[in-house]
């Protein structure tokens, strides 16, 4: 039954008229008998009416004369029945929901007309579950678009592709457009920072994914990464309506790796010296170089537990407050909200305070207008640098609590954090001293913050001539102000050598968008529809960006811009003015016949400021025939319903470009004190477009008018990718390269969906529903091999593979007899099939040996080679929605798989250097022969048996994986019966859990953590260093006046 949708769906509709009353009541039931909550009620030929309540039950009066009513609801047949005592209608269930409302470029259709490749996210599905950014909570909801959550670190954007990567150096973010405004996904601080956590997901109605080129070619030159289309909550006609929602979040890691304890420690590390020892003629080598255990006062051993130190179990507090109502020629919601969060590393937090004020009016027939505004403030602290391009910082506490020795400890017996060589950790009992800082030395004092201040806001007037002819005038507005510092500590971490570093920007982003729109919906005769829509668009962005920084502070308060210590800095990089400028015509043509045959073309000529060829036109075409309506079909009609055939092919294109791509650059120096210019950059002038062809064939339907299904061929071809294409160096041409049109790579596959009610007995109701897609993606031409330091790893581009393929040394595991890593070398047709063993010596690094014959061989014959896809081939979810009287629950399951990830962590907590190790490696190293192991003999100071200097092919793993994304229990109260003064009309109280599970055979923490997603489409598929994802446990209410 449909009782978790809130009371306020409907039409809260109250007579207004004085005059002779008729009152009657009934009841509203479904097909299965139970109530219909929220159903509206309207008396034919007047504004009164009303909903009915958890019963289904409802009350009326009607005028005098009245003699019919109208009984409707979302996703049921409408009803419209003869006015008397006593009703008791049942409303049948309309599966096939022909006329929902879909949000669609530049306007609005019916489900009936859609025929690009259209999914759709209602807000109640996102509405209650944790974290800061609406993007995460899409991951696995709806087919095609490929999400992931990289690392549990507070800011860490997930990563978002649709149908593929369709670009190899440009950015695949997909074009957001927020209320019919688009917004900007650029980021505005020297920190980790998501633009979507600027808005609030309560807020969000209903979330549309346009994926085809018929659904996205309206954003032309923007749309080749796909289009997320955001509409935010409106008013409903009735009278104030106040709702709170509030929730309290508990956050861990979803998995860490254990480490080896003190004993563990040392037994192990003393183990490799040994080993290292029978090999010296110094026959006091491991005296030299023994490790030994620390005692406190008491005696008893010192043993640390560096995870527990810099790990916390984090925390998420959300409050959101709304009121909203309105009447016949006016309507509003307002909402406020804040949200707090600690992260599961110590010191990170997001704050976010935001405000949404959205209002519609319409004083006459012709005229109407609406207003949409938001505000938010959000502040961030990041005292982990852990991630990206931090993977190896000194400061990422993932590495840190990995690796930091555990038999010497975090503090002195006064309290104050332990340093014995110099700042450094040190030595303690060791011979081999750690030569990384204590990180307690300086966790209170570190930090990245970034405070952003964000408005986006549009205003609009419609105009309503003629029937069916809808004028629109919209000006919006997205504005950042965002100031961002990092200060590293004098006591330790990054910041000891200069005495302490603060780095702070002042940046501001202000982009205004002017949209002009004509829609008309016209017939002729009596069976041709047509829509059209033309329009213009023009775009303009400014950015600018100012930085300062310090060196050798002395107070740890002291960073506040603009004080007297601070350096202004001159470098162009580091301060920055732009202005990108967009203008744009646009114009579609829709036609339908009987509503069973559709033809639709859409264009858009696009004019970029950032390009040489500033020019591009770009479109689509689709059609669809509903042949389920045809004579021949009607047998099977019972059996599947609204079947419908669906094509489209289109061109759109990427303009994730700098705002100077087109043009060459200079600065500015002095030489013998004379001022001088010289080239930075020198740029193609004829720079133009990535366009991607895009190609979509599928068919949808319903069988047993129960189950909704869509299959979907898909194909996006991709030329003119923006690449550096290298230069001789005699020429001169600054990094010997110009950036030009020169790439093409394809992404093909195929979407599967299918969801409808499984059971509905007994009051009863189990609804499911998945979606699968396939895909694969593959670099078409390339200048030349693109190959990328993967921190950790290595990944390369190349033609006829899809991008970032793991590029590791080829091995062959640990042989039984020796303890020896088997590298696999080079042979003279450059294939790896030489199986040699590698040898750590202390003090001269790594050789090879032939493995039959002993013989040395040239270690410099041991190269990369590629290893594996990195980009996963399949990926979907599953969603369970079930109801038992006031008691709901839902089980959404996420599901990936068909790539490779090097398990980077692997190589971390197996160097035989003074890091510490995992007791994986203390149980399972290699020790005597006979043994098999996943890990080498340990011998000193070895960084290169086990993959820290080279990475290994031994650790690369598979990628699949099927995760618990989300579990949620709720009852909603009959507060049916509870007393009008409390003037409670919905309670509704919930618990949620996310990532509760993971069934995967990837020994790492988590296979979704991608190290480097923070930089190009070239590197992916790498696991080190980073926080692992978060399992999440909340409580929360819904309660509503």
């Amino acid at each position: 039954m449909r009782k978790v949708i809130p009371l306020g769906i409907g039409l809260a509709l109250c007579s207004t008229l004085a005059m002779a009353q008729t009152p009657f009541k009934g009841k509203v039931l479904d097909e299965n008998g139970e109530p219909v909550i929220g159903a509206s009620i309207l008396v034919v030929g007047t504004n009164r009416g009303t909903i009915t309540d958890v019963d289904g039950s409802f009350t009326l009066t009607a005028p005098e004369g009245s003699g019919q009513i109208k009984v409707s609801y979302v996703g049921m047949v409408s009803q419209t029945v003869g006015i008397k005592p006593n009703l008791k209608i049942t409303l049948k269930s309309d599966s096939q929901n022909l006329d929902e409302v879909v949000v669609i470029a530049y306007g609005t259709t019916s489900s009936k007309n859609l025929t690009g490749a259209v999914s759709s996210v209602r807000g109640e599905a996102i509405k209650n579950l944790p974290g800061p950014s609406v993007d995460e909570m899409l991951q696995g909801r709806a087919s095609g678009v490929m999400i992931s959550s990289p690392s549990g670190s507070v800011g860490v954007s997930p990563v978002i592709n649709i149908r593929g990567v369709s670009s190899i150096s440009n950015s695949t973010t997909p074009l957001y457009v927020v209320d019919g405004m688009i917004i900007s996904m650029d980021g505005t601080s020297s920190t980790r920072q998501n633009p979507l956590a600027d808005i609030n997901s309560a807020d969000i109605k209903s979330i549309e994914i346009l994926k085809d080129a018929a659904a996205t070619a309206l954003y032309g030159s923007r749309a080749a990464n796909g289009v997320i289309m955001i509409t935010t909550n409106s008013g409903q006609k009735g009278k104030a309506k106040i709702s709170y929602s509030g929730s309290y979040t508990v956050t861990t890691p979803t998995n860490m790796i254990e480490a080896m304890n003190a004993e563990q420690y040392v037994d192990l590390k003393n183990l490799a010296v040994s080993n290292t020892a029978s090999r010296q003629s110094d026959k006091g080598f491991y005296d030299k170089y023994a490790y030994g255990l620390m005692y406190d006062s008491n005696g008893d051993v010192v043993s640390t537990d560096w995870s527990d130190l810099l790990f916390q179990t984090g925390s998420i507090m959300n409050h959101d407050l709304n009121v909203s109502g309105g009447n016949d020629t006016a309507n509003y919601y307002i909402s406020t909200g804040i949200m707090n969060q600690d992260g599961i590393t110590v010191g990170d937090e997001f704050k976010r305070y935001s405000f949404k004020a959205n209002t519609n009016f319409n004083p006459t027939d012709w005229l109407s207008g609406g207003f949409n505004g938001s505000y938010s403030n959000t502040q961030q602290k990041n005292v982990d640098s852990g991630y990206g391009t931090g993977a190896y910082s000194i400061n990422g506490f993932s590495r840190m609590a990995a690796i930091l020795p555990p038999n010497i400890p975090a503090y002195n017996e006064d309290g104050t954090p332990y340093m014995d060589n110099g700042n450094y950790l040190g030595y303690g009992n060791n011979k081999i001293g750690c030569t990384y800082y204590n990180p307690m030395s300086y966790i209170d004092e570190q930090a990245s913050r970034m405070e952003n201040n964000r408005i986006i806001a549009s205003g609009f007037l419609d105009l309503h001539p003629i029937k069916g002819l809808n004028i629109r005038s919209q000006y919006g507005v997205d504005w950042f102000i965002t100031n961002s510092t990092t200060m590293y500590s004098p006591n330790g971490g990054d910041g000891y050598a200069s005495g302490g570093n603060l780095y702070a920007y002042a940046t501001t982003r202000k982009t205004w968008t002017w949209t002009n729109t004509a829609n008309y919906q016209f017939d002729l005769a009596k069976n041709h529809h047509f829509a059209a829509t033309i329009g213009m668009e023009a775009q303009e962005m400014q950015y600018k960006r100012r930085y300062y920084d310090a060196s050798t502070l002395a107070d740890k308060e002291m960073i506040f811009e603009e004080a007297p210590y601070l350096t202004y800095s001159s470098d162009a990089s580091t301060n920055k003015r732009e202005e990108r400028s967009m203008i744009s015509y646009l114009g579609r043509l829709s036609y339908n016949w009987n509503y069973r045959y559709y033809l639709e073309g859409s264009f858009r000529r696009d004019g970029l400021s950032a390009l040489g060829n500033k020019w591009g036109n770009f479109w689509g075409v689709s059609a669809s025939w509903r042949i389920s309506d045809e004579n021949f079909f009607k047998p099977l009609q019972s059996a599947i319903s609204d079947l419908r055939l669906k094509a489209s092919y289109g061109i759109v294109g990427n303009t994730n470009v700098d705002a100077y791509a087109s043009l060459s650059t200079y600065s500015s120096t002095y030489y013998n004190g004379v001022g001088a210019y010289y080239p930075t950059s020198i740029a193609d002038a004829n720079l133009g477009w990535e366009q991607t062809a895009k190609t979509d064939i599928g068919i949808t339907g319903q069988i047993a008018n129960r189950f909704n299904f869509e299959v979907t061929y898909f194909r996006s071809k991709s030329k003119n990718l923006i690449l550096n294409s290298s230069q001789a160096y005699s020429t001169g041409i600054p990094d010997f390269a110009i950036t030009t049109n020169l790439g093409k790579a394809q992404n093909q596959g195929l979407e599967f969906s299918l969801g409808g009610n499984i059971l509905h007995i007994n009051g009863f109701s189990w609804d499911s529903s998945v979606n699968f897609t396939f895909v694969k993606n593959k670099v078409l031409e390339l200048e030349s091999d693109i190959i990328e330091d993967g921190t950790g790893a290595n990944n390369i581009t190349t033609e006829g593979l899809s991008m970032a393929q793991l590029y590791v040394y080829p091995t062959a595991g640990v042989d039984p007899e020796t303890g020896r890593r088997v590298v696999l070398l080079d042979d003279a047709n450059g294939n790896a099939t030489r199986e040699a063993l590698l040898v750590y010596t202390y003090g001269q690094g790594a050789s090879v040996y032939d493995r039959t014959t002993g013989e040395a061989l040239d270690i410099d014959d041991w190269n990369p080679h590629i290893m594996g896809n990195t980009k996963p081939t399949y990926y979907g979810g599953w969603t369970n929605n079930f109801s038992w009287k006031g008691w709901d629950a839902t089980l959404f399951f996420q599901f990936s798989g068909g790539n490779k990830i090097y398990n980077g962590m692997k190589a971390t907590m197996s160097d035989m250097r003074f890091w510490n190790n995992s007791t994986d490696v203390y149980k399972t190293i290699w020790r005597q022969p006979g043994d098999v192991s996943d890990y080498a003999k340990p011998e000193v100071n070895d960084n290169y048996s086990n993959g820290s200097a080279n990475p290994i092919s031994d650790f690369i793993e598979n990628g699949d994986y099927l995760r618990l994304k989300n579990l949620v229990i709720g009852y909603t109260f009959n507060t049916k019966n509870w007393s009008k003064k409390i003037g409670i009309s919905q309670l509704r109280l919930y618990a949620t859990a996310t990532n509760l599970f993971c069934i995967t055979g990837y020994s790492g923490m988590d296979p979704e953590i991608n190290s480097r997603a923070d930089s190009s489409n070239t590197i992916s598929g790498i696991d080190k260093n980073t926080a692992p994802l978060t399992r999440t446990y909340s409580f929360g209410v819904n309660l509503s006046f």
